[in-house]
């Protein structure tokens, strides 16, 4: 992978992570789901979720960067790795989710399957 593809992996992962995260919050203050209008309306209004669905969104302009120069078979098990890591830690960290023995081994074997991932 170029440095640059990899900065760019970088941006998108770091969208993508925020996006989840900032949904999670925002699913937290909603009401339970309903399908209907009032329920529709209480989500568009709710600016967590909406800065969610945006940067999840646009976390697509840097990853058509990377996967429009570098191998998607290489990529993508990046992204995904480095986005599960964010996450985890951002779930951690922002709203109080355990960790377990199982869950930082198996943050430590995604870790060291991107890093040979990244190196192949």
């Amino acid at each position: 992978m170029t440095a640059n593809g990899f900065l760019f992996l970088l941006i998108a992962g770091l969208m993508t992570a925020v996006g989840n995260l900032l949904l999670r919050h925002g699913a937290t203050t909603l009401p339970p789901f309903q399908f209907n209008l009032v329920f529709l309306t209480q989500v568009l209004q709710n600016a967590y979720f909406v800065g969610g669905v945006f940067l999840y969104g646009a976390a697509l302009l840097p990853w058509m960067n990377v996967i429009a120069k570098n191998d998607l078979s290489i990529s993508y098990p990046m992204l995904v790795g480095l986005t599960f890591l964010l996450v985890t830690g951002g779930a951690f960290y922002f709203f109080d989710e355990g960790f377990s023995f199982q869950k930082i081994l198996g943050i430590l074997i995604i870790a060291t399957g991107i890093l040979l991932v990244a190196k192949s």
